[in-house]
């Protein structure tokens, strides 16, 4: 009994990996993240050398007990809103942990970690950053939005609450496009495997029975059901082989989302188009993340060279690479902009009025809330026109794929009766 009880516990517990600034590692086991913290205090581990404490890698690849965006943007919304009330923050995460459900809430154990870790001195923007579970971008503007609580007045815990709030909304706009598109193909492919597990069930099941109306003497069938029973029996005796290509079709396509060549082509791709939802999207973003930098007083050639080390996007990347080097070399902005496929007409004439007039992050603020309703326009009327779409060409699909499956039988029966 003692053993069942031993490895039941076993069973729940998690790796966790610590990776120090001198690139060092060490791997601790525990249930959860917080009890992996206390453990790590017990060996004497400085908070201060750790660069991450987080999963090891195959819980973060399996995605077990992962924070998605959506978690943080929830976690930073009920901060925000209690930073109105309660400039205790500590406090705040401490009520959070006593009203949350790990199994709702993947943060839960975070809570007391962060609580800690804030009452040592630690800000929250480096907190999250060890912990790994926001991204480059969000973690700037949080660390701007910290930086003007120092700076401001009394009134510094409110400005600090809509700031936290701003990171949160654009988090959830982040994961709502991207639900958004996932959503939209989700019906399609799973309606195109149901159909595609149909027809293979006729051609290995149904198909051999007309070759008996013809005592399986193949000079006797129509050409249409000697194609369809060679198909047959390939299936049929090779299917392992099938099964096995398909696997290394998704394996490949793994593998092709994960380098850094084929996302380059793809991203490119699809910003270099006119004016697409994609590159509409990525405007938005750029502007976003520009208005965090320019509120903390960083210059365009300074940005420029944070994105091209920090943006998700390889494309994105080398674009701001290759810009912030014409600018360093002293080529104009105008020049520099045109240079590039990246941003949409009207966000090229926005940075290059309001860096001439010395007011680009006001301009950039009056905007901002104009293009999120854009891009909402925009990302509405796209669900409205890809559905009908998207029905009209499986309607068409299916057609062709039960011509071919049924003109088969059709012949057979036609040539028996003749």
């Amino acid at each position: 009994m003692k053993r069942l009880m031993k490895s039941s516990k076993k069973a729940t517990s998690m790796k966790f990996e610590i990776i120090f600034e001198n690139n060092k590692s060490e791997s601790i086991s525990a249930k959860n993240i917080y009890e992996a913290f206390q453990k790590s205090k017990e060996k004497d581990i400085d908070f201060m050398d750790v660069k991450y404490f987080r999963p090891a890698k195959i819980y973060r690849i399996l995605k077990i007990n992962s924070v998605s965006k959506i978690h943080i943007a929830n976690f930073f919304r009920i901060i925000a809103f209690n930073l109105k009330i309660n400039n205790n923050l500590p406090q705040i995460l401490e009520q959070m942990y006593q009203n949350s459900s790990a199994l709702s809430d993947p943060l839960k154990n975070y809570y007391p970690l962060i609580k800690e870790l804030i009452e040592h001195g630690f800000t929250l923007s480096d907190i999250l950053a060890k912990l790994d579970i926001l991204d480059n971008l969000s973690l700037l503007s949080l660390r701007i939005a910290e930086k003007s609580e120092y700076i401001k007045s009394s009134k510094n815990s409110k400005d600090l609450s809509e700031q936290i709030l701003e990171i949160s909304e654009n988090l959830y706009e982040q994961e709502e496009y991207k639900n958004t598109i996932n959503n939209i193909m989700i019906k399609p492919k799973f309606l195109m495997a149901a159909l595609l597990a149909f027809i293979i069930m006729i051609i290995v099941f149904l198909v051999p029975q007309f070759s008996y109306l013809f005592d399986n003497d193949m000079n006797l069938m129509p050409d249409s059901l000697k194609l369809l029973l060679i198909v047959s029996n390939s299936i049929k005796y090779n299917y392992i082989y099938y099964i096995l290509g398909i696997i290394i079709l998704f394996i490949v396509f793994a593998i092709l989302n994960k380098n850094d060549g084929y996302l380059y082509i793809k991203q490119r791709y699809l910003l270099e188009s006119k004016n697409g939802l994609y590159k509409t999207r990525i405007n938005y973003r750029i502007l976003y993340y520009m208005l965090s930098m320019l509120r903390s007083g960083s210059k365009i050639n300074e940005i420029f060279d944070f994105f091209s080390k920090n943006f998700d996007l390889i494309y994105l990347r080398k674009e701001f690479e290759r810009m912030t080097k014409m600018l360093n070399e002293g080529e104009t902005l105008h020049n520099v902009l045109d240079s590039s496929h990246i941003f949409l007409d009207d966000v090229k004439t926005i940075l290059i009025t309001g860096y001439e007039s010395e007011n680009l992050a006001e301009i950039i603020e009056n905007v901002l809330s104009l293009y999120k309703r854009d891009l909402k326009r925009r990302l509405d009327k796209f669900v409205n026109s890809i559905e009908p779409i998207m029905t009209i060409i499986m309607g068409l699909v299916i057609m062709l794929i039960l011509l071919m499956v049924f003109k088969p039988m059709y012949d057979s029966m036609t040539s028996i009766i003749s």
